[in-house]
């Protein structure tokens, strides 16, 4: 159906044959990229945050070659595997929309973040790359987006000086009722670690459709940025 406007990965709007219509993210984003946006649409999905339902998508070879036959070239999305989250009528998020948003909802998208490593959500009044939409009636309210670069090294500094809920953060990290409550929701999400990465499919183990080249993605290594929220220095250090 095209390309989707808002995000770095210039992900694809695709319906597919469940008849409903998708955002697709595929070789563009990256095996490691979309393997994060597996683990932590999951994660979000146990912790209650509103992200578009997620799906992996199969993109059959025969899609591509019809495309360029009609001048849409899928070079960029792939063949195989892919990942999906259900497409929802929204507007981009604008600081208009900060003070629409509950505090329990913007402490939980700043915590979240947090704890992924996700410095993806920045937005001051000289503008931003925000990654939140606002879903347009009869649907309202705040939609959770991208996380292709979450699960890697944080700039504490730049976490509390950027992201759109920065202030939300410091009010949890704060609080130690907040703090106790917030660690035992993590470290729930955290022990389905398993289960939310068996999602992630094997094909993304490689870089080619041969399955000859490895991907490398570090699971090992994302997991323990998610371990993160069971130790005591958690609200402190990234």
């Amino acid at each position: 159906m095209g390309r989707v406007e808002q995000g770095r990965t210039e992900p694809f709007l695709c319906r597919c044959t469940d008849g409903a219509t998708y955002v697709v993210k595929g070789r563009s984003a990256g095996r490691r990229g979309l393997a994060s946006e597996v683990i932590c649409a999951g994660l979000a999905q146990i912790l209650g945050l509103p992200v578009p339902e997620p799906v992996i998508v199969h993109v059959p070879a025969e899609l591509l070659e019809a495309s360029d036959a009609v001048g849409l070239p899928l070079t960029d999305l792939g063949t195989g595997p892919a990942f999906g989250s259900l497409h929802v009528k929204a507007v981009e998020f604008t600081m208009a929309h900060r003070d629409l948003v509950s505090e329990e909802q913007r402490q939980a998208v700043a915590v979240f973040d947090w704890w992924i490593c996700n410095e993806d959500r920045t937005l001051t009044p000289l503008g931003g790359n925000v990654n939140l939409l606002w879903a347009v009636p009869p649907i309202e309210g705040l939609v959770v987006i991208d996380h292709n670069l979450a699960l890697e090294s944080l700039d504490r500094a730049a976490f509390l000086t950027t992201h759109v809920f920065a202030s939300d953060f410091l009010a949890v990290a704060a609080d130690f009722v907040l703090r106790d409550a917030w660690r035992q929701r993590l470290q729930a999400a955290a022990d389905e670690w398993d289960h939310i990465v068996s999602e992630v499919p094997p094909e993304w183990d490689f870089i080619d459709f041969e399955q000859t080249v490895p991907s490398n993605v570090d699971f090992t290594a994302m997991k323990e940025r998610l371990d993160r929220c069971r130790a005591a220095t958690f609200w402190d250090q990234a």
